[in-house]
């Protein structure tokens, strides 16, 4: 029994000195850690430091270098001009074509890039070239207005694309409603291809916003008997750009056929080119069945010679958008007039007038179904007025062109536009006429 106490006691003792020691152990190894972490912590402290120092030092660097960069690229763009200058002043157009293709590569939306290659284009003979070039000055640049006027005149002019420079010059006015070559291209386009509606739009707009050219008054007082020297040649160059183009085929038909009418005396020749002329606008009619320019032009012919049925038959091809145009209400008040339907003829004859005031023809004719109603009074002062049209038509068409037009010539069409009732197109040119610059031609 003792033997077994020793024992129990020994190896009671032995138990209590594992369990002091392992405490003993995890203490140490707690003491070394806290050591540890104590030593570390300043390191830490010095790293974290050092990478806000550094991130602060690059913050400040940042615009050091933005602008550092930015001097670089001004510099760089500045060489590229300089070079671009001195090959245009040389007149190089193949080197400065390359060291404008080099700067736009370069930098794509350099609007002097841009227009010194157009440039280059246009010295080499590529128009077409050349006006796509200009198309590319960024939207919202300063110098996209100036792009696109320079992009349209090659359009209409040795680029050949005409329908092409409609377009630019409808952009040119959604940016600048003000701007005198946009309105005066526009204006001309429409005169020469025939289109009056869109003439006297285009017109009627310019004047409101003081920006009519001077020659525009002249197609305003021949809007419904266009007629130009040079109609035949420009159109015809404008077909080539597209020979299917039905604009084109119709107006440089009509234009030859009237070239035609006009020789004096009339050989066996001309008489055969006519009746050509007139053989292939029966076929443009078949093809373009509502093209309101051939309408009017075989409508014409109809009241020419009488032919009430054929003119009816013609007047119900007008498409339902054409009857805002004058010449309908003119040739639906003759259809009336010669069935003896004078009141009708009267009303058809007053709404062309409510569309184109200064209409000689239609004031002679409905003076005739005035006279029918024995409004004698009313007769009198229509009949004035269309021989005060017809006199002055007549001088517009002597000129040379329709920019020759004098002050005391543009005095008459004033006055004429008075009397006719056209009172915002007489306001305009009393105040234009005050400014008017006989030796440029210009309405300031």
């Amino acid at each position: 029994m003792a033997l077994d106490g020793l024992i129990i006691l020994r190896l009671t003792h032995l138990h209590f000195r594992k369990k002091v020691h392992r405490r003993e152990m995890t203490d140490a190894l707690t003491n070394t850690t806290s050591d540890v972490q104590r030593q570390n912590l300043p390191r830490y402290r010095r790293f974290w430091i050092v990478c806000v120092v550094g991130f602060l030092i690059l913050l400040a660097m940042i615009p050091i270098g933005l602008q550092q960069y930015g001097n670089w690229r001004a510099q760089r763009s500045k060489d590229f001009a300089r070079s671009c200058r001195a090959n245009r002043q040389s007149m190089d157009w193949e080197k400065l074509a390359s060291i404008s293709d080099q700067w736009r590569a370069w930098d794509k939306k350099s609007a002097e890039a841009i227009l010194f290659r157009a440039e280059a284009a246009q010295g080499l003979r590529d128009f077409r070239l050349a006006a796509d070039i200009l198309n590319e000055v960024p939207h919202k640049h300063p110098k996209r207005l100036g792009a696109l006027i320079e992009r349209s005149s090659l359009l209409f002019g040795p680029a050949n694309r005409p329908l092409e420079g409609v377009k630019t010059c409808q952009q040119v006015l959604e940016i600048e409603p003000r701007a005198f070559a946009a309105h005066q291209r526009l204006i001309f386009f429409y005169a020469l291809t025939l289109q009056q509606d869109e003439l006297l739009r285009q017109i009627y707009k310019a004047i409101e916003l003081g920006s009519e050219p001077i020659d525009a008054y002249v197609y305003l007082v021949l809007a419904d008997v266009l007629s130009f020297q040079n109609g035949f040649e420009v159109t015809n160059r404008w077909l080539a750009d597209d020979i299917s183009q039905e604009m084109f085929l119709v107006s440089r038909t009509i234009h030859a056929w009237k070239d035609l009418s006009l020789v004096q005396p009339t050989d066996q020749e001309t008489k055969e080119k006519m009746e050509l002329a007139e053989k292939l606008l029966r076929e443009y009619l078949d093809r373009f069945r509502t093209n309101v320019s051939l309408l009017a032009f075989f409508l014409n012919l109809a009241v020419t010679n009488g032919e009430v049925a054929e003119a009816e038959r013609l007047l119900s091809y007008f498409p339902d958008n054409a009857t805002a145009d004058s010449r309908y209400w003119r040739f639906k008040g003759w259809i009336h007039a010669a069935k003896d339907e004078v009141d009708e003829a009267e009303a058809a004859y007053k709404e062309s007038l409510n569309v184109y005031p200064l209409s000689w023809t239609v004031r002679h004719e409905l003076a005739d179904v005035l006279r029918r109603q024995k409004n004698f009074q009313q007769v009198s002062k229509m009949q004035e007025l269309a021989l005060l049209g017809k006199d002055l038509r007549r001088e517009l068409l002597e000129m040379p062109d329709a920019r020759s037009v004098t002050k005391a010539t543009l005095t008459r069409i004033r006055d004429y536009s008075q009397l006719c009732g056209d009172d915002f197109v007489a306001g305009a040119l009393t105040r234009r006429l005050q400014t008017f610059s006989e030796k440029n031609k210009t309405l300031n």
